[in-house]
């Protein structure tokens, strides 16, 4: 299946989209209000989820799911790179 062939995938309905999200926020405060948890588990475990929607359910493949990470992880990078020097000169 090549990256625009869109013929065998389902698009997601509105259940499916928060699907993540809602498990994020229950683990969220199940972490912090019963186990005493840090936050970086429930998040870890929501991106699991979604990733888990996106290549059982709605069919898309692996190295699609990895390029929009990672392309979701470059367009970030130049805002938080200005965001943490303006920081350093504030501190300084």
């Amino acid at each position: 299946m090549e990256l625009g062939d869109t013929r065998k995938r389902k698009q997601p309905n509105i259940m499916v989209a928060f699907a993540p999200l809602i498990t994020v926020i229950v683990l969220l405060v199940c972490c912090q209000l019963f186990l005493n948890i840090e936050i970086h588990f429930p998040l870890l475990l929501g991106t699991i989820v979604g990733a888990l929607i996106g290549v059982l359910y709605l069919k898309y493949p692996w190295h699609e799911i990895e390029k929009g990470i990672f392309d979701s992880i470059y367009s970030a990078t130049q805002p938080i790179l200005i965001t943490g020097i303006i920081g350093f000169i504030i501190g300084a």
